[in-house]
Order: structure tokens, then sequence, then C-alpha cells
């Protein structure tokens, strides 16, 4: 990976994560479903998807960061446990 590409990336979450504190609660949840509409399957795929949804779901529920049994987003069970 090129350095770019790294500075890309930072800059693109910082931009990301200011456009999280103006969004409506039902804006992050249609975002999440949004997002898990794209999912492939494909672990390495998906990673950024994935990581994406979890920090949407961390600005509803913040908690989660250090309790991840409390990630119980529509049922799914526990993403880090695969409960």
């Amino acid at each position: 990976m090129d350095n770019y590409f790294l500075i890309s990336l930072v800059s693109f979450s910082i931009c990301d994560r200011e456009k999280l504190q103006t969004m409506s609660e039902d804006q992050i949840r249609q975002k999440i479903t949004e997002l898990k509409n794209q999912l492939t399957g494909n672990l390495l795929q998906d990673g950024e998807i994935q990581q994406a949804i979890y920090d949407f779901k961390k600005e509803l529920k913040p908690e989660i960061e250090q309790n991840p049994n409390l990630d119980d987003f529509d049922d799914e069970g526990c993403l880090m446990c695969g409960g």
C-alpha cells in the first residue's frame, strides 16, 4: 500500500466521522441496512463494509466497543463471538 492510499483512507475516515455526528438515529439505521445489503459473504471483500457497519453501530450504542455482547442490532447476535 502506498502512502497516498493510506492518507486517503485516513482523510475519508475523518470526513465520515463528521458526517456521523450530523445524522439522525433513523438515518444511521438506514445506512446500516444499506451497507448490509452490499455484503457479499467474502470476508476479505466485506472487511471495509463490516467496519463501516460497526462504526455506525457504535454511534447508536457506544458501549458495544467495551461490551461486544451488547451488539444486538436487529437480533443478529453478537458479531464478536458469532452468537
